[in-house]
């Protein structure tokens, strides 16, 4: 009789874990940035970014680990600054994609945000 109780009661506790750790939904962002100071000012690097508004994972491009980030968006646009070092880069990203998508159409028809306040953030390895 306790059978059919217990199996009830595990399938609704791991059926509310499952939604409690869903993860936030990310999307891929995409564009260029400038070294603003210390090796290599003046040189242009291209990045592209899985953000879903707290993690922050390098798709191609430098290696964000070990840098402190500093994030601004602006609806479709996110705006970097990596400190590492003595080195800053400044990026201007736009949205392409939602993760794990391939990027495509135009990004401004896309839908736009609220724009939350800058933060610094440690970029996590996925």
């Amino acid at each position: 009789m306790f059978q059919p109780v217990r199996f009830w009661i595990l399938a609704i506790v791991f059926g509310w874990m499952s939604v409690c750790v869903t993860p936030a939904h990310a999307e891929v962002w995409q564009g260029t940035g400038q070294v603003v100071s210390g090796p290599g000012t003046g040189a242009t690097v291209s990045l592209t970014v899985d953000y879903d508004g707290q993690k922050l994972k390098t798709l191609s491009g430098p290696p964000l680990e070990g840098s402190q980030v500093r994030i601004d968006q602006q609806g479709d646009v996110l705006e970097l600054t990596i400190f590492r070092g003595n080195q800053v880069v400044k990026y201007r990203l736009k949205r392409v994609a939602p993760g794990g998508e391939t990027p495509r159409g135009n990004p401004q028809e896309q839908s736009r945000r609220p724009s939350p306040a800058a933060r610094i953030v440690s970029p996590n390895s996925g």
